[in-house]
């Protein structure tokens, strides 16, 4: 027989782990293909923090780390996702990689300089390099529950993908101005029109071929700022 705690309980537990995640990430979906998103800088860094504190505080409670992966645990210990020698350096990643989110996402193409731009590009792509590899990583241990923890891991993607794209959509914005520079360098008028055909696609797109396009767009800011740029 369930008491009223017990169901309150299973309630604020429901509430925690499926319904704020399910809605966060359904806002989410629907700010990244609609033409007007709504509340976006909000819910993206509610997505980023309150998600990352729900994931952290799943992943404590679905595995009792003992141990680096040489060391002898328990049965129903796990080792360490994360080699202790390299937590540091890995923890300093992945505050790295959302302080680049957060610069891409608060921060419009037009007032940043391009090395800043750059660099937080290539912050997001550092963070996905990482979240991606502990996906794969975390596969062989994951069932049930467990599974949310991906919905934050997709949560990120999507999200990188969608600043990627608006910041592409802003350059593209940036050299429209720049129609004299533009006609001036064939080599880079070709560049331009690409990337404008590529702004043009689907977010989908985006998500798909992530690490690509976001590596096509660092090489489109240096290219745009002159031969001195690199």
């Amino acid at each position: 027989m369930l008491y009223f705690d017990d169901i309150l309980t299973y309630l604020i537990i429901g509430i925690v782990a499926l319904i704020i995640p399910g809605l966060l990430t359904i806002w989410n979906i629907y700010n990244c293909f609609s033409r007007q998103p709504k509340k976006e800088k909000l819910i993206s860094t509610l997505t980023v923090l309150v998600g990352g504190i729900l994931y952290v505080m799943l992943y404590e409670l679905s595995f009792d780390t003992a141990g680096d992966w040489y060391e002898q645990v328990e049965t129903v210990q796990y080792h360490y996702a994360i080699s202790s020698d390299y937590e540091g350096i890995l923890s300093i990643i992945i505050l790295l990689g959302v302080m680049g989110y957060f610069t891409l996402l608060f921060k419009t193409a037009d007032r940043l300089p391009p090395a800043v731009s750059i660099i937080s590009i290539s912050l997001v792509i550092l963070l996905n390099v990482f979240q991606i590899a502990c996906a794969v990583q975390l596969a062989k241990n994951i069932d049930g529950w467990e599974l949310l923890l991906y919905v934050y891991h997709l949560n990120v993607l999507i999200l990188s993908a969608r600043v990627i794209y608006l910041t592409m959509t802003q350059q593209i914005e940036i050299f429209k101005n720049r129609t004299a520079e533009i006609e001036e360098h064939k080599g880079f008028k070709k560049f331009y029109e690409m990337m404008n055909n590529l702004s043009k696609y689907t977010i989908f797109v985006f998500v798909i071929l992530f690490f690509i396009i976001a590596i096509i767009e660092m090489i489109f800011i240096i290219a745009g700022q002159g031969l001195d740029a690199p």
